[in-house]
């Protein structure tokens, strides 16, 4: 549920690396099947035995539409000061997504034998967060979603002190009770 981002690509669930955790479920899905992927120029080319890396910008690649499957696992999230600077130019948070992470992850999943309106082949495109599966789900209509199990956590950790009471309504109730007790 969590959007994916370079930090969480780097993040650990339980001592297991969330992007081992990933590839090892989308293997369990693609199984001996040829394949495409992408990730980071920080993945090493050998993350995936098997499959073809496609390069971070895919465009222009015709070689693949046998190809049926793909796994995109790139963070393609702009920096503060570049997300900053195109807002400042008029453009929104869900804009920036869609043209810059979401838009990328398209031109990868195209690659594929998705070209070819009259292949019939079932496809799997797994992809690492709900915001780019929902983005193709509208760019590809005949498609559907399926949650797959990672076990990556997805509660994000607030910081800060850990809560001592339930709520405020509680605190409040505990500190009247210490103030009557003092009387």
């Amino acid at each position: 549920d969590r959007n994916w981002s370079r930090y969480l690509l780097e993040q650990s669930t339980d001592g297991k690396p969330n992007l081992e955790r990933l590839r090892d479920a989308a293997k369990l899905v693609i199984q001996d099947r040829e394949f495409l992927w992408q990730a980071n120029k920080s993945v090493p080319d050998t993350f995936f035995k098997g499959g073809h890396r496609l390069p971070n910008n895919p465009l222009g690649l015709n070689e693949f539409d046998t190809v049926h499957d793909v796994v995109f696992l790139s963070a393609l999230n702009p920096s503060p000061a570049h997300a900053r600077f195109l807002q400042s130019r008029g453009l929104t948070t869900d804009e920036i997504d869609r043209q810059g992470y979401c838009g990328v992850a398209y031109q990868a999943v195209m690659r594929t034998s998705l070209r070819d309106a009259a292949d019939t082949n079932l496809k799997n495109i797994i992809v690492p967060d709900e915001r780019l599966a929902l983005y193709l789900v509208e760019m590809l209509p005949a498609a559907t979603l399926q949650r797959l199990d990672t076990g990556i956590s997805d509660e994000r950790n607030k910081g800060g002190r850990p809560r001592t009471h339930e709520s405020n309504a509680e605190k409040m109730r505990r500190r009247r009770a210490k103030e009557s007790e003092k009387r």
